[in-house]
């Protein structure tokens, strides 16, 4: 019996250490993005960037005049952001510094003024960077 036990546990064990291995020792995630649904029943995505040694946090909700538009593809809706750097709010008394696209399809957020995309299905952990071709 003794045995079974340990074929099983060298079987459970033996995948997590081949996926530890696949990744290289030396990287370091730079962003991350998260979509979820908050207290109230509102969905929202917060999202954080490391950059020239700065580390940016956002957080994107609907705001109470969210309306929505129809793009080429997709139903975009307006949302409201704030933005931390190096943990200083930037937005005056906690009221949110700008407007961004939401698409409920595909739970991306665009904030055109600072040209990022948050893709919270973007690789492991979601994706906070830029977008297009600059």
């Amino acid at each position: 019996m003794k045995g079974r036990n340990q074929r099983t546990k060298n079987r459970i064990q033996q995948p997590r250490q081949q996926a530890q291995q696949q990744a290289p020792a030396d990287y370091v995630k730079r962003s991350g993005c998260k979509y979820g649904i908050d207290k109230n029943g509102k969905p929202y995505i917060s999202a954080w960037k490391v950059e020239n040694g700065r580390m940016y946090s956002l957080y994107c909700r609907p705001s109470s005049k969210t309306s929505t538009h129809q793009g080429k593809d997709f139903d975009w809706e307006d949302w409201i952001y704030s933005l931390t750097i190096d943990r200083v709010e930037t937005a005056i008394a906690g009221k949110p510094i700008g407007i961004c696209l939401f698409c409920p399809t595909t739970q991306k957020v665009i904030i055109k003024g600072m040209g990022w995309v948050l893709n919270p299905k973007g690789g492991v952990g979601g994706y906070c960077g830029p977008f297009g071709n600059d």
